[in-house]
């Protein structure tokens, strides 16, 4: 995927500065009133680090990016420069990760600019690592999904530290409902996604040994784990 001003190729934040391009005009700025806007980048190629810039102004209810890979025989990123830029107006509601792979959730994939209204966050693949700051960076951000075969390395590999970022100012009492439902907006959903669900699956999830992992779990932070019976088939 590349990008030109006329037929000079755009590659850099610094090339759209030394250019002068104020006014975006590509296919993440495409609208329709009546329709909801998903767009599917399935097999692209992404040479350079992509400037936030382009995404200037989009409105889409779904980004989805396939087939990434991070491998010492595969290498196919999505990665974004790390400027960071104000009231860019980026609206993409849902980033779906299909079928990803050893990829890492962190401000290069995962712009704070871009994402910044972003609320879903569907991972359908593995995760090598999950940043410390990815929850404090987007702010809006109300549910991640992830798939029961890659579900345990995550918590496993990463620990939940990214997690208790995540309401850090509320200390709710669970057995209180008055004080749940008063804050329950705040809700953040961190979902595990079967295809076929039984008790077995969720104990490869959760296993006995892992309660150290989940001992400290910030359910008081409005944090919950949820289990989902998906409509993809899970190998």
């Amino acid at each position: 995927m590349n990008f030109y001003k006329g037929d000079e190729k755009v590659k850099s934040c610094q090339d759209y500065d030394e250019k002068n391009i104020s006014e975006i005009n590509s296919i993440f700025q495409i609208t329709n009133p009546t329709k909801n806007i998903r767009i599917n980048l399935h097999n692209c190629e992404f040479k350079e680090k992509m400037c936030p810039i382009v995404f200037k102004n989009s409105d889409m209810d779904t980004l989805s990016l396939s087939n990434l890979a991070n491998t010492f025989y595969k290498k196919k990123l999505f990665q974004f420069d790390s400027l960071e830029f104000r009231d860019l107006g980026a609206k993409i509601r849902e980033l779906e990760l299909d079928n990803v792979l050893n990829i890492d959730l962190d401000a290069s994939l995962l712009n704070p600019s871009v994402f910044e209204m972003t609320d879903s966050l569907f991972v359908y693949g593995s995760v090598n690592s999950v940043s410390n700051d990815l929850i404090k960076s987007l702010k809006n951000l109300k549910k991640i999904e992830f798939l029961v075969p890659y579900a345990r390395k995550v918590f496993h590999k990463n620990g939940i530290d990214w997690i208790k970022e995540k309401n850090k100012d509320l200390n709710v009492n669970m057995s209180n409902f008055t004080e749940v439902e008063k804050n329950i907006k705040k809700a953040f959903l961190i979902s595990i996604s079967f295809y076929d669900f039984n008790y077995e699956r969720i104990s490869i999830v959760f296993p006995d040994e892992d309660f150290c992992i989940y001992k400290d779990f910030p359910f008081n932070q409005l944090v919950y784990f949820i289990l989902f019976i998906s409509t993809l088939r899970i190998k």
